[in-house]
């Protein structure tokens, strides 16, 4: 999880986040928002992609993502993070056999990366277009 908060932190937007706190907040709030919207992949997390290694990692760049969204001096807090969140995070498959099975190391974050964001895309065109 240190690792991946450095990423986060790496991941911003120069000036985005004005302090440390701010970043911690930022962090903090992203995952209780995860863990409101996909609750069941706490209970059975050794099932679930989310908190391992690729899952947090790749959770952590869609955090800063988020956050690069927001308008410059916005600290997003729980209920932005789950608004971003709640379109897509149900319904994608964060099991061990689901879209990001086998993925691993760096080069296994960027294809999750990848994935997530393109399910993150496709739901958000389904809302605009729904």
């Amino acid at each position: 999880m240190q690792k991946a908060a450095k990423l986060f932190l790496r991941r911003l937007r120069p000036g985005q986040l004005a302090s440390a706190e701010e970043a911690a907040h930022a962090a903090y709030a992203f995952w209780v928002a995860v863990a409101t919207v996909v609750p069941h992949v706490f209970v059975q997390c050794r099932k679930h992609l989310v908190t391992k290694g690729v899952g947090v990692y790749a959770l952590m760049e869609l955090a800063a993502e988020i956050v690069n969204e927001q308008p410059p001096g916005r600290r997003p807090g729980v209920a932005a993070f789950t608004e971003a969140l709640v379109d897509f995070m149900p319904a994608f498959d964060w099991s061990n056999n689901g879209p990001l099975k086998g993925l691993g190391g760096e080069g296994g974050v960027a294809a999750a990366v990848r994935i997530i964001g393109d399910a993150r895309r496709r739901a958000r065109l389904k809302v605009a277009n729904g």
